[in-house]
């Protein structure tokens, strides 16, 4: 029952687990060269807690009321919202650069929220992102397939000088145990 739930159902997980990752990664990787250096970061942090003031206190007070009733599922809601609206910042150069006074350009909603066209371009989408791995992983496909073949054949061998009847007996064992 555990190899069939691993090889159907949760082998999707760790392909899922790993586009998180590379979208998790190339988000704040991108985010974190926006800023210039460690005075930018603080003045975009203590301007982002100015911006979501009311929505941490907001979330805070459910917090408080989920916890007084036992409510873990909205607790933990209100938790992670929290520690979203304070710790997932950009830099605030990024935003004030693109509204400079010498420019009679108006900015669009992306630029103004620090997603410049170089950002944009540097991302792949999610097709892109599939066909890299793909690419990525056809020489260990093709290894595994080559590896199997060498497998049969070995065991194919081994069956016909009578080394495999151990082998035979145990698989025919374990096929029995399978059945419902």
């Amino acid at each position: 029952m555990f190899f069939q739930t691993a090889g159907t159902s949760f082998n999707e997980t760790w392909y899922n687990c790993y586009l998180y990752y590379y979208d998790f990664e190339g988000t704040y990787a991108t985010k974190w060269e926006n800023f210039n250096d460690f005075g930018d970061i603080y003045l975009s942090f203590i301007f982002n807690m100015l911006q979501n003031s009311l929505n941490i206190k907001s979330q805070t007070e459910n917090m408080i009321t989920a916890y007084e009733t036992h409510a873990t599922t909205a607790f933990s809601q209100a938790l992670g919202s929290v520690l979203r609206s304070i710790l997932d910042f950009d830099s605030y150069t990024s935003v004030a650069g693109s509204l400079g006074s010498g420019s009679d350009e108006v900015p669009t909603h992306q630029e103004f929220m620090g997603q410049t066209k170089l950002a944009k371009t540097t991302q792949l989408t999610k097709q892109q992102r599939f066909d890299k791995m793909e690419e990525e992983l056809a020489p260990a496909r093709e290894r595994l397939a080559d590896l199997d073949r060498e497998n049969r054949m070995l065991n194919g061998k081994n069956m016909q000088k009578g080394k495999g009847v151990k082998l035979l007996k145990s698989a025919q064992r374990m096929s029995s145990i399978n059945k419902p």
